[in-house]
């Protein structure tokens, strides 16, 4: 009985001790924004009194849960000046919102430490310092890229990474703002990745990863991925003028239409127009608009729509065998077949929630539609298989993109460490009509149907982690589980029955990093990752459904 009471005793003591710290603890909370009023994602906090590193997170929120009245905090982000404040009584009150100015990205500003990717850091200046100026050049700004462009300039570039050939993007994923790039089940190859719908001059910046480490990234993220941010808002109204050599022209025209603390909206427009130095003219058009409306609620939640709509056509004088152009059959930039090339379009619209669930929970809701059409003609073997009308083919396809993405994560300080957990789930479907492989006589006159179909895929998944910063290390393991189905509907055969097969992928991912001082990282990362393989391949037996990847990364970064 005396134990029994004991104990009770105990407890209570407990609970009132746990009551009264909770009570006694000061928590500050507060933002960082930058001049109009958008949330400064990744800025740090730092505080005096324990020497201790604090970072904003996607909506420029912070927490310091050992804060005192008298202490000074520093304040600071890549690219804004720096600001300091030493807190008072009524800063635990209300929530603080500091403002930051911009100023001149520079290398000596990029930190190094355990939670941060560097390499993304350092990109981030080279982007602001050297403005992209065209398509071409938006990926070959991530180190280690390069690019090859063939068959005129509407088509996707081939991307070459870590000496790999990712052909037009099967092994790297591709997204902006988080909506996908990448195309499963393509008329012209699996991930196909048509970066060209983006305005270089409206890109804020980029965030990629090497490997198959990225837990947010699924399919195609084997060698690597790529996200292009697009602004929120512009700095200053833009009308250009260009023209250049072998008939290039362009015109872009980019308006703020709403600069207040609560509403951001703009608009941007590119038309180009290129005749190309190949004998056969290229006609190369394009027509990009595009635009973004955000909404900032009071308490610092943010919804934002996007909209877009690309279209582009050209002619290529595409490959030349070199024995033509020895015997001088044709020049150097001439052609067997002038009627190779494409035409494309393109219609997105994205919605964004950013935002907290009650204190400490961060809730990020991304959905998007898109509409997509694609004619491409190539002719690769010339007269080889038919001398008569030529190896000419059309592939093209109509399709309807749909997606959902909810993320939640938390960040608790246990002491002098903190622990980051984040778990999301979210579909991909992709519904595509008409995808079709047929010999042509020209652009217009089909001579065989290879292939004709309706492809259905949809991806389902579930991902968690978590991350623990303690000092000067970090540990991050997490979990990834994606369920792909295939379905196809032949329109060649009589059947009304569709083939469907479907699989179950998991990859487990693990990273650590060790970051001695502000200079230099090192980490080692081992994680599993996948692509799918194209439903036509994978309902008649001809491939596996999914390719899996293990990636292992062992390194060092040090900024001069």
């Amino acid at each position: 009985m005396k134990k029994n009471t004991l104990r009770f005793c105990l407890g209570i003591w407990a609970f009132f001790g746990m009551v009264f710290s909770a009570s006694a603890q000061q928590i500050l909370r507060g933002a960082l924004v930058d001049e109009a009023s958008i949330p400064i994602e990744n800025g740090y906090v730092f505080q005096e009194n324990c020497s201790c590193y604090y970072y904003t997170d996607n909506t420029g929120r912070f927490t310091l849960e050992s804060a005192e009245i008298g202490t000074v905090l520093r304040f600071g982000a890549l690219g804004y000046e720096k600001s300091s404040l030493r807190i008072k009584k009524q800063d635990f009150e209300n929530n603080l919102v500091i403002k930051l100015s911009e100023s001149a990205y520079q290398l000596k500003e990029v930190v190094v430490r355990p939670d941060t990717e560097v390499l993304t850091q350092l990109l981030k200046v080279d982007v602001a310092q050297i403005p992209v100026k065209s398509s071409q050049e938006i990926l070959q700004k991530v180190p280690g890229i390069f690019i090859a462009q063939h068959a005129g300039g509407g088509k996707a570039e081939q991307i070459f990474l870590r000496g790999f050939d990712l052909d037009h993007g099967t092994d790297i994923r591709l997204t902006v703002d988080g909506i996908p790039v990448n195309m499963v089940s393509h008329a012209h190859g699996q991930g196909y990745s048509d970066l060209h719908h983006v305005i270089p001059e409206t890109i804020a910046a980029l965030d990629f990863g090497k490997g198959p480490h990225s837990i947010e990234q699924g399919n195609f993220a084997t060698a690597g991925y790529v996200d292009f941010k697009t602004k929120s808002i512009l700095e200053e109204n833009q009308l250009r003028l260009e023209s250049g050599s072998f008939g290039r022209n362009r015109a872009l025209a980019m308006f703020n239409l709403l600069n207040t603390p609560k509403q951001k909206a703009y608009f941007a427009t590119e038309a180009l127009f290129s005749e190309g130095y190949f004998d056969a003219p290229q006609d190369f058009e394009r027509l990009n608009v595009s635009g973004k409306y955000r909404y900032q609620f009071d308490n610092g939640n943010a919804l934002t729509f996007s909209g877009q709509y690309f279209d582009s056509s050209w002619d290529a004088s595409g490959q030349i065998p070199e024995r033509a152009v020895a015997s001088g059959q044709i020049g150097r930039f001439g052609a067997i077949d002038a009627t190779e090339g494409g035409n494309t379009t393109r219609t997105t619209l994205g919605a964004n929630y950013v935002g907290t669930v009650g204190q400490d929970l961060n809730l990020d809701i991304a959905s998007y539609w898109s509409y997509y059409d694609f004619q491409l003609f190539s002719n690769f073997t010339f007269f080889l298989n038919d001398p008569e009308n030529g190896d000419r083919i059309r592939q093209s396809e109509r399709r309807n993109l749909f997606g959902t993405t909810v993320k939640l994560s938390n960040k608790m300080e246990l002491g002098e460490a903190n622990l980051t957990s984040r778990i999301g789930l979210g579909f991909r479907l992709d519904e595509v009509r008409d995808n079709d492989l047929s010999r042509m006589l020209d652009r217009t006159t089909v001579l065989e149907r290879i292939q004709l179909g309706d492809i259905t895929e949809n991806n389902n998944f579930l991902f968690l982690d978590t991350k623990l910063n303690l000092d000067k290390w970090s540990f991050q393991t997490g979990m990834r589980l994606d369920r792909i189905s295939f379905e196809y509907q032949n329109a060649l055969t009589n059947t009304t029955s569709k083939l469907e097969e479907s699989q179950t992928i998991l990859s487990p991912k693990a990273s650590v990093q060790y970051s001695p001082n502000e200079r230099s990282q090192y980490f080692v990362k081992a994680s599993y990752g996948f692509h799918s393989n194209d439903t036509r391949s994978v309902v008649f037996g001809s491939s596996n459904l999914l390719a899996k990847a293990f990636g292992v990364d062992v390194g060092t970064l040090w900024k001069p």
